[in-house]
């Protein structure tokens, strides 16, 4: 099992930094939050593991999606996937669209 996250990891303090700086600058939308989540993620993916952005996952009815970000273990397996949002999104809404 990977190790877990703390707050106090220099990738988790650089990631709310740079959150912090958006919000300064009134910036909070899905692109600018994305790109500091991305980072964030390829910091503390455990050894051994990727994080694939765009990453295709094909359904067995209709069209593929494309998450943001798809998390694969060193297996080949799909550990986890990520979908940006803005700071401004209803959470419990999006995953209902989702």
């Amino acid at each position: 099992m990977p190790d877990r996250i703390k707050p106090t990891q220099k990738a988790v303090k650089a990631y709310y930094a740079r959150i912090a700086e958006y919000r300064e600058h009134g910036v909070a939308h899905e692109g600018a939050v994305s790109t500091a989540f991305q980072e964030l993620l390829e910091a503390t993916t455990p050894r051994g593991w990727r994080l694939v952005p765009q990453d295709k996952y094909p359904r067995e009815k209709g069209h593929p999606i494309f998450p943001d970000g798809t998390v694969w273990d060193d297996w080949e397996q799909r550990r986890g996937f990520w979908e940006a949002k803005d700071a401004d999104d209803d959470l419990d809404a999006e995953i209902v669209k989702k």
